[in-house]
């Protein structure tokens, strides 16, 4: 709950620190990434990425202009002012992966207090605002906040009676059913669920699980979600979790494509185009 407030309170401090400080011209494509210091009892702070002092002297309510960050892998630091790269104020670094080519904008939002040990940095993803959005990335790949969704595809369709993910369950649906697979990354500090998914496609869309009961594979649906558990990696795969689409409105074919939203617990929803084929 502490952290759903102070992220509230960091969109809401933006929006008023903002005002004094210029956007700088950064690089065209690739991540940019900005600090803005919200910690009212906190000092000044100094900024490293990768090793490299980038920011000095940030001030209470002082928010960066972007910076262009070339690579894709950064380790960001922030310290004291005048501080070394040892003092940092958190237990690890801050972490931000891309692909290559991968374009993002992010603001790392120090707030809370040193002094009561409620100090922390919210990483927020500004990507939307600044037209970098899933449709531009690679089909089957998108990424909203600490979320990061890769080599997602839909098989093609399965009539009733088929076996579904190679382990010989059908599913009763006289229009065929599909089921979607992916690799969800949680880089983010705190947990999330993925409570469910969403595509104009199916009539009906269910996160499953196979598993094994009397030597036979069955599907069980996860009306609770699944869990994304902090700096976790999570496979969907065939003959494990994925996502049934059932009472399908078309034929899928491979090499089509179709579009599939995921809707997480923390609020976030990602949509993204995700290829059709065979596993």
């Amino acid at each position: 709950m502490r952290k759903q407030f102070l992220s509230l309170l960091v969109i809401s401090m933006l929006v008023v620190a903002l005002l004094p400080f210029a956007f700088a011209a950064a690089h065209e494509g690739g991540p940019h990434l900005r600090v803005a210091h919200l910690s009212p009892t906190s000092p000044a702070v100094d900024v490293f990425v990768n090793g490299k002092k980038v920011i000095e002297k940030l001030a209470y309510k002082q928010v960066t202009d972007y910076l262009p960050l070339e690579g894709t892998t950064f380790e960001i630091v922030i310290v004291p002012a005048g501080g070394k790269i040892e003092d940092s104020v958190t237990p690890e670094p801050i972490k931000l992966t891309f692909a290559e080519g991968e374009a993002g904008y992010f603001t790392a939002a120090a707030v809370g207090s040193l002094a009561d040990k409620t100090f922390e940095v919210v990483l927020l993803n500004d990507s939307a605002a600044h037209g970098v959005a899933a449709k531009d990335m690679p089909r089957g790949e998108a990424r909203v906040g600490h979320i990061v969704i890769t080599g997602a595809f839909a098989r093609p369709t399965m009539k009733a009676g088929h076996g579904h993910g190679g382990h010989g369950q059908g599913h009763g649906s006289k229009s065929g059913v599909s089921a979607v697979y992916m690799k969800i990354e949680n880089r983010g500090g705190g947990s999330d669920v993925l409570v469910s998914a969403e595509t104009d496609v199916a009539g009906v869309v269910e996160l499953h699980q196979t598993v094994i009961e009397n030597d036979m594979a069955m599907m069980r649906p996860l009306p609770e979600g699944i869990n994304l558990p902090p700096g976790s990696v999570t496979e969907l795969l065939p003959g494990g979790l994925h996502i049934m689409l059932l009472d399908l409105k078309r034929e899928l074919k491979e090499g089509d494509v179709i579009t599939l939203t995921l809707v997480f617990k923390s609020g976030k929803r990602v949509t993204f185009d995700v290829p059709v084929r065979m596993p």
